[in-house]
């Protein structure tokens, strides 16, 4: 018998880490603390398969764990997911350049924490996030320069595009689209990742990373995901909730 998965759920309020045991009970252990300090420990001693952090924490913050996390040789291999605060446009910024694995806006809805969850105690860091295939033309924006392309795939993460103009690695680009069906133009901020020759020779294909992105557009993107999502990702029974 497979030996059990072990979440760990770092939050300083009480009802938060409260009600997360609750919604993730049936998907692996969970485990708590209080602090980033407190996190420290645990993931230090104990065998963890994954880290829910809220973003913002006395002492040590949401982003801050991740880093450490990320740079230390023992915990390196653990999957991170930041929870961001609606309200902070700068997040999401943070959460990326700390290395996390994901992030989620809160208010939580509990079928998106399940997902999430799921998707990284199954796979681990083996395989990146759920993406979604479309074909959505996008606007993509420098200080210098302005190209259409067409989005190929999403995920909460970033998405891939395709254009008639290279865009150098690390390049910070402002991108303008909409979801298929949906009449809410997104503006997130991205990163240039990595950049390929497309099967259409006179097209270049970007590997995009959001870095920043609002609450609004983040939640819509969620739902999207969400809705096209594997089985496999989706709790099978129980109402839907919020978590605050």
């Amino acid at each position: 018998m497979p030996e059990a998965k072990t979440i760990l759920v770092v939050d300083d309020v009480p009802m938060f880490r409260e009600l997360a045991s609750l919604f993730l009970a049936r998907t692996a252990q969970v485990r708590t603390a209080s602090s980033g300090e407190a996190a420290l420990e645990i993931l230090r001693s104990e065998n963890i398969d994954l880290v829910v952090a809220d973003m913002h924490m006395p002492g040590i913050d949401g982003d801050e764990l991740c880093e450490t996390v990320k740079l230390e040789q023992g915990l390196a291999h653990i999957p991170v997911v930041l929870l961001l605060r609606g309200d902070d446009e700068n997040d999401s910024l943070r959460a990326v350049r700390a290395g996390a694995d994901d992030m989620l806006c809160k208010p939580l809805a509990r079928e998106q924490l399940i997902q999430v969850t799921r998707h990284f105690l199954e796979t681990g860091l083996t395989r990146g996030l759920p993406r979604v295939d479309m074909a959505t033309p996008v606007r993509l924006r420098t200080n210098l320069m302005q190209s259409w392309g067409t989005a190929r795939n999403i995920s909460r993460g970033g998405m891939l595009v395709e254009t008639d103009c290279e865009f150098l690695p690390k390049a910070e680009l402002e991108l303008d689209f909409a979801l298929p069906d949906s009449r809410h133009a997104m503006k997130p901020l991205a990163q240039v990742v990595w950049s390929t020759e497309s099967d259409d020779l006179r097209l270049m294909s970007h590997g995009l990373r959001f870095l920043s992105i609002d609450a609004g557009t983040m939640r819509e993107l969620d739902d999207f995901i969400l809705h096209f999502a594997p089985a496999s990702f989706v709790d099978p029974g129980g109402a839907m909730g919020d978590m605050a």
